[in-house]
């Protein structure tokens, strides 16, 4: 349907839109058990990609559900979900990416001197900036909780 983006509201009935709402509803309701799965995660350990990712899907059920209800009052969940979201996935690229070149470095003594120098400084060089990032991301989450903390969405736990 064309301008559907745009005007959402308009071409739903009040039965949709009720639907929609409660979906929203539904979504933002889940948000303090995925604020304490992702706080045992990161207590347990931060490089756990699995559980992170786990609340990273979660987190972008949220996002989308919230999508098909664009209200005011849900615009500030929407936007911590995205930046969750996006925090999670540079953590979990991180911490892919860095045990993807652990290989890489297992196969440097088979090059030429001169070669496997440089590879090792490239692959150390790069899973180093992985590291760094997946670091920066987890840092992130620091201030992003005290964000939350601060803000009037559902509170973990409760």
């Amino acid at each position: 349907v064309v301008g559907c983006a745009e005007r959402p509201a308009k071409l739903l009935s009040r039965k949709a839109k009720r639907g929609l709402r409660a979906l929203a509803d539904l979504a933002a309701a889940t948000v303090p058990g995925l604020l304490v799965a992702l706080e045992t995660a990161l207590a347990a350990d931060p490089t756990t990609p699995p559980e992170l990712h786990a609340v990273r899907v979660a987190a972008k059920r949220v996002r989308y559900a919230l999508e098909l209800f664009p209200a005011e009052d849900t615009r500030d969940l929407y936007a911590m979900m995205e930046e969750l979201q996006s925090l999670l996935g540079r953590a979990q690229d991180a911490a892919v990416g860095s045990a993807r070149f652990a290989p890489l470095l297992d196969a440097v003594p088979s090059l030429p001197p001169g070669d496997a120098e440089a590879a090792t400084a490239a692959v150390t060089s790069h899973a180093d900036a992985l590291r760094g990032d997946g670091d920066a991301a987890l840092a992130g989450f620091a201030e992003w909780r005290e964000r939350w903390k601060a803000s009037r969405l559902p509170a973990a736990g409760g």
